[in-house]
């Protein structure tokens, strides 16, 4: 025989063989990789505004989004790849020898057999709220928000009734595996999470035989839930979120990021999308179409100067008595509801600006500057709605429908002045600024010299307002108050505002700078002293430290005897004192003349001279 008709055939068996192995070992449908992506689906994209496919210029978000995975299980993409398979079955470990397929066939016999969410494209515009169950969802007023959602996706055994507030009172799917089980509506998706093929039987015989009444610890045995709207997270899945999103970090993904992540394949926008909510453009475009539509405060010159005070709600006011230094200045900026009537001895009568949003929207009078500061799009819509149709009563909560202003007195805070102050001034503390810290950078902007009162604690570390009752100490929300309170203490370090009163900050400041944190807390004489070096440029102190015999005591008391200084450390303060004395070589702001005990003239006078 022809040796060239021996190797052809062996040669084709050869090339058969390759291209079979290589069709069984790369179409697998259900463990696609980041490299098999089909740029037909860039396309398809969404009606959202922004869509979920949109971040695909993103290389951290490409690196891990994979477009092509099937978050769900059905029939068809079943097949499990071996080395998944073995990762999946290490989750949970179990001494059961069971069929996956067999197992998979029984449940697919019982709940719908299809491709779920498979209805992405340019019409679609899916938003979903995936809603966690930590405690700081507690006096968030988030209710309403979260259930403006078109999917609302809730974790294990998180409740509602009680909390609907905060946490909403719409369910379209619930998360859960046999350990945290609970009855849903007839409405409600039930989602599995099935970390071991024993969570698969549970779920076939909750709504069967009820036979299994534990996994590694007692489960129910039965749950109310509707039949046709189960639907089970694909084992790939998993793995695919604990390799790429979390790059094998910690032994297996949590039931809510795992949650998190399906939301980003089944939804197109997602938790900040408000379908209320209107077009950003169009909104503006309305907006100035009602209200003043000129350049604010471009007047700036060497002939200009405009004095502003900037009005905190703090408790710390009470009993200030600044009320008529406040209404000297040529802007009173107060935020949000601080009310005057009442406390005009404490915080003046005189408001030329008051910075608002839906949230604490309050009446102002026709000389007053409304100053919205849009938190969302939904916010220029309700101003809108204020001053027109009044139909917007809700946001997040319950709000005002309308307010007593001045239409040509109207002003909005420009959404990228938010980030700035967020990100250039706080450096991304908090969730977003507050009120307050936006009104005093605002004010820094628009005037030559600036003055703040009633901002950070009261004396005692407490968080309240002058016109509340309670004082006791409150959180801060969704800002960083102390971080503000400490940007606003360099700004005046800086000489650039005034601040109006002696704050926490400044003590803790004292104590850590002047005094290396010796005693408890400085002294008020030391305090004085300090911040007398602050605002004065010649400082004269008298009758500080103990007397001619070492003792300390006050003037105005009886006894004679030698005390205990408290919770300060009197000799390193006097020690600090007389440092800053010694000191003055001509420097501007040092000590000029200290009145000391005799026994100390001597060293003075050599130092001297």
């Amino acid at each position: 025989m022809n040796i060239s008709n021996r190797v052809t055939p062996r040669y084709i068996t050869l090339l058969l063989s390759f291209m079979t192995v290589f069709l069984l070992f790369t179409q697998t449908p259900t463990d696609m990789t980041i490299d098999s992506f089909d740029d037909s689906i860039f396309e398809a994209s969404c009606s959202c505004k922004t869509c979920v496919m949109g971040f695909m210029d993103d290389d951290w978000f490409v690196y891990r989004y994979n477009p092509n995975i099937s978050p769900l299980l059905n029939r068809k993409n079943s097949v499990l790849r071996r080395d998944t398979y073995k990762w999946w079955r290490g989750l949970q470990p179990s001494s059961l020898r069971v069929n996956y397929t067999e197992v998979v066939d029984q449940m697919f016999s019982l709940f719908p057999d299809k491709d779920h969410y498979a209805d992405a494209g340019p019409d679609r515009c899916r938003t979903c709220a995936v809603v966690g169950n930590s405690a700081n969802l507690l006096g968030s007023h988030y209710g309403s928000l979260i259930d403006f959602h078109d999917v609302v996706i809730r974790i294990n055994k998180g409740p509602t009734k009680g909390y609907e507030k905060d946490v909403g009172s719409k369910t379209t799917h619930r998360i859960m595996y046999p350990e945290s089980a609970v009855d849903l509506d007839d409405s409600t998706h039930l989602v599995l999470f099935p970390f071991k093929i024993r969570d698969m039987q549970w779920l076939i015989s909750t709504f069967t035989t009820g036979h299994i009444t534990r996994t590694y610890t007692r489960v129910k045995s039965s749950i109310k839930a509707e039949e046709n709207k189960v639907m089970i997270l694909h084992p790939a899945f998993i793995k695919y979120v604990y390799e790429k999103w979390l790059l094998r970090h910690g032994r297996y993904p949590s039931t809510g990021f795992i949650t998190i992540i399906f939301a980003l394949h089944i939804c197109d926008q997602g938790l900040q999308k408000n379908k209320n909510e209107g077009n950003y453009e169009a909104v503006v475009e309305k907006l100035f179409s009602l209200f003043p539509d000129n350049t604010q405060y471009s007047d700036a010159s060497p002939k200009r100067c405009r004095t502003c005070a900037v009005i905190g709600n703090s408790g710390n006011l009470k009993g200030s008595r600044y009320g008529h230094l406040i209404d000297l200045h040529d802007f009173v900026i107060r935020i949000n509801m601080g009310p005057t009537k009442g406390y005009e001895t404490d915080v003046g009568s005189k408001t030329t600006h008051r910075f608002i949003y839906p949230e604490s929207a309050t009446d102002v009078g026709n000389s007053t500057y409304l100053v919205l500061t849009p938190f969302k799009v939904l916010d220029m819509e309700w101003l809108i709605s204020a001053f027109t149709t009044k139909n917007i009563t809700s946001t997040y909560k319950k709000v005002r429908p309308s307010v007593k202003a001045n239409r040509r007195k109207v002003m909005i805070l420009h959404p990228a002045f938010i980030k700035y102050v967020h990100e250039i001034w706080l450096l991304k503390r908090g969730k977003y600024p507050s009120t307050g810290s936006l009104g005093i950078i605002f004010a820094l902007h628009v005037c030559d010299r600036v003055s703040t009162f009633g901002f950070g604690a009261d004396q005692y570390g407490n968080w309240y307002h002058y016109f509340e009752k309670t004082s006791h100490k409150l959180r801060t929300g969704a800002h960083s108050g102390s971080f503000e309170f400490n940007t606003m203490m360099q700004l005046y370090l800086e000489n650039k505002i005034q601040v109006m009163i002696l704050h926490p900050g400044f003590i803790k400041y004292v104590h850590e700078i002047w005094l290396l944190k010796r005693g408890k807390y400085p002294s008020t004489g030391f305090l004085g002293i300090i911040f007398a070096l602050h605002v004065c440029d010649r400082i004269s102190t008298f009758r500080f430290g103990a007397d001619q015999y070492g003792n300390w005591y006050h003037y105005f008391e009886k006894t004679s005897h030698k005390v205990c200084t408290g919770a300060h450390s009197g000799s390193f303060e006097f020690d600090t004192m007389m440092q800053l004395y010694l000191e003055n070589l001509g420097v501007q702001r040092a000590i000029a003349r200290v009145d000391i005990p005799q026994s100390l003239i001597c060293l003075v006078n050599l130092k001297a001279v």
